[in-house]
């Protein structure tokens, strides 16, 4: 029982959250669960009811964070139910009930004890198939993708000419102008006017194939919709190894490796981006990345468990969690510290010698969100965790945070577009695009698909660019216009699909978006 809640955590976080960052709360769990178990017996006298009491205090702790966050929407007399005030205390009565029926008034514990092992047994089974189920399919999605189809890739280098550096630089959530002005009162318009002065060419009615960055970067680095790239994406599973698959073997990264390109890619804290295979992986080396070494410190999984278990009530605690500031907001830290790790090294990238493809997945202006306006560190109150929660922050709070780390990072890749472009020998491809864009809880699911989508194309290679271009077609384009490819576009379709339904496709016209459909 004392497992259970962090492999179930695990299983509903399965390939965005590592397995060895689990370890640590499965040890914590079992320490803690066997200390329960010694005091009670030690009181109780008997090993059975020392064990259903034990299972009760499991229950009771790894289920009070979980309750209190379905509270929050529950609001009597003007007054949401979600407070420790009230909830503590029913907790602490029902523990001080159960033992005492447990203790004193309990009869055939032991009958009691066997059956709570079966039914205990039988939820950790599940968890347990899940994960095993997951790498298995993992690992048999790797084989069937192993051998892509680059060798039909006709591409090649043209004779005599030096070829330029390719940088994908994808900013997760970004939305696209007309979404920043009409949802997140931001007008980007010096961002966009300084990337065109600068010879990029803006897709100012370009959408994303999809509305997941998994779906979407599976399909923009493979060149085609990801209906097209197999049949196991079916309505109604959200079996999501054969899309990592797709990411991690894509079509784009094997093509410039088979044109001798140097792989370039980045630590990012999603394991979905990090291609650990690259010619150059590159991980911040500073102490505060490498947490797990420090055992006074945090990891976001275990943020996110911390949440769902009584112990929020220390952490909500002004006074604890002054205390405890550096251990619980350490993932933030680390989430902060790896974006400018990234941003940080594309400035420098250009002095590596020879042909780069470097790809990086900067997760902002994506929540959490870690910066101000100018960069300045924020540690949000709320548990870490690189899901999209749109009920986060109610109505102006998440469009003001949301905002600033936008004009953060949009001050941020002016300057190292800037460098990039100065400090090529060879005038470099960049690629600037959003996986999905940005959205809040008013915002409709148009706005999820509308992304910002920059091309820096030298030598006059913007003329098969046109407005509404997306992300399917980008290296298509590329291919054509600068290795001699000679592939079709297809047509710009955007699909909206949920997180628990991934592959249930709705279309989604290309609409402009005004003050008026506030």
């Amino acid at each position: 029982m004392g497992v259970y809640p962090v492999l179930a955590l695990l299983t509903y976080n399965m390939g965005e959250v590592m397995i060895e960052d689990t370890l640590r709360s499965l040890v914590a769990s079992l320490a803690g669960v066997t200390c329960i178990l010694l005091v009670a017996r030690l009181f109780i006298r008997d090993l059975h009811r020392a064990a259903i009491v034990s299972t009760l205090a499991v229950l009771l702790f790894s289920s009070y964070g979980h309750i209190y966050s379905c509270l929050k929407t529950v609001i009597v007399f003007g007054e949401s139910l979600a407070r420790h005030r009230y909830l503590l205390p029913v907790w602490l009565t029902m523990f001080g009930v159960g033992i005492w029926l447990f203790w004193k008034r309990l009869r055939s514990p032991q009958a009691w004890s066997e059956v709570l092992n079966v039914i205990v047994a039988l939820s950790l089974a599940f968890p347990v198939f899940k994960i095993i189920v997951f790498e298995i399919r993992m690992y048999s999605a790797q084989e069937r993708h192993a051998d892509t189809l680059v060798q039909d890739m006709d591409v090649w280098i043209p004779e005599g000419e030096s070829p330029p550096d390719v940088y994908y630089i994808v900013l997760d959530t970004y939305a696209r102008d007309d979404v920043l002005r009409t949802f997140f009162e931001y007008d980007n318009t010096p961002f966009m006017q300084h990337l065109t002065e600068m010879g990029f060419y803006i897709a100012h009615r370009s959408q994303s194939n999809y509305s997941q960055t998994a779906l979407s970067l599976a399909s923009s680095l493979n060149l085609n919709y990801v209906q097209e790239l197999g049949e196991m994406f079916i309505i109604g599973s959200d079996d999501r190894s054969d899309l990592v698959s797709l990411v991690k073997k894509n079509v784009v990264m094997q093509t410039f490796e088979n044109l001798g390109y140097t792989i370039i890619a980045f630590k990012t804290g999603v394991p979905l981006t990090e291609f650990k295979d690259a010619d150059i992986y590159l991980v911040p080396k500073d102490k505060t990345i490498t947490y797990l070494q420090f055992m006074g410190k945090v990891n976001g999984f275990e943020a996110m468990l911390i949440q769902t278990t009584a112990a929020r009530v220390l952490t909500d605690s002004a006074h604890l969690r002054r205390a405890l500031l550096p251990q619980i907001d350490y993932p933030y830290q680390v989430h902060r510290d790896r974006i400018l790790f990234i941003l940080d090294k594309l400035e420098q990238i250009p002095s590596i010698e020879g042909s780069k493809f470097v790809f990086a997945h900067i997760l902002c202006p994506h929540s959490p969100f870690v910066f101000g306006p100018n960069g300045e560190p924020l540690n949000p109150d709320e548990p870490f965790t690189l899901a999209e929660d749109e009920k986060a922050f109610e109505g102006r709070e998440r469009i003001f945070r949301y905002r600033n780390q936008a004009i953060f990072i949009s001050k941020r890749i002016e300057k190292i577009v800037e460098e990039i472009i100065a400090h090529s020998e060879v005038a470099p491809i960049i690629i600037v695009q959003s996986d999905h864009g940005g959205t809040t809880h008013e915002t409709p699911s148009e706005a999820s698909v509308a992304i910002l989508n920059a091309y820096y194309l030298p030598g006059g290679g913007a003329y098969q660019l046109y407005d509404s271009i997306s992300p399917v077609n980008s290296f298509r384009v590329i291919f054509n216009i600068y290795f001699g490819g000679d592939y079709d576009l297809l047509d710009d379709v955007a699909y909206y699909s949920s997180y628990d339904d991934p592959y249930n496709f709705q279309f989604i016209p290309n609409e402009p978006f005004g003050i008026e459909d506030r």
